[in-house]
């Protein structure tokens, strides 16, 4: 499923959906636990099949992807960016989720975008940045 997630957010567009938080949660977890037999994980051919999964993967890579062109973008025109994240990320949506579960209440209201940017902010910090605190 990584290698789905790191070849869609190569290929989708620019512009990230705007889903809150909660409900991209909340359809995340219904959607995988139909999809999946008892007891295992989701796999990638499952959750490409499966049209639901499919557009939530689609969004989160978006959103990655919106998030990677951001750190480019500032280290382009020279500014420092907002988090410094090794070249090669192991991203699961999973992950991803449990970490954006644990942002206070008010965050599952915004879009999943914030939310994604402040766990991976969290997650990979700069050493200049974080030295500044």
């Amino acid at each position: 499923m990584k290698a789905a997630i790191l070849l869609a957010s190569l290929l989708l567009p620019a512009g990230a959906l705007a889903t809150p938080t909660g409900q991209f949660v909340a359809r995340w977890q219904a959607a995988s636990q139909a999809a999946k037999p008892a007891g295992s994980a989701v796999t990638a051919e499952q959750a490409l099949a499966t049209p639901e999964l499919k557009a939530l993967l689609d969004e989160f890579a978006a959103v990655a992807g919106a998030y990677r062109r951001q750190l480019l973008d500032a280290r382009a025109a020279g500014k420092p960016p907002r988090a410094c994240p090794p070249s090669q990320v192991d991203l699961t949506v999973d992950a991803v989720l449990a970490e954006v579960q644990t942002l206070p209440a008010a965050w599952q209201s915004r879009e999943f975008a914030d939310s994604f940017g402040a766990v991976m902010d969290k997650r990979y910090p700069c050493a200049s940045l974080s030295a500044r605190g």
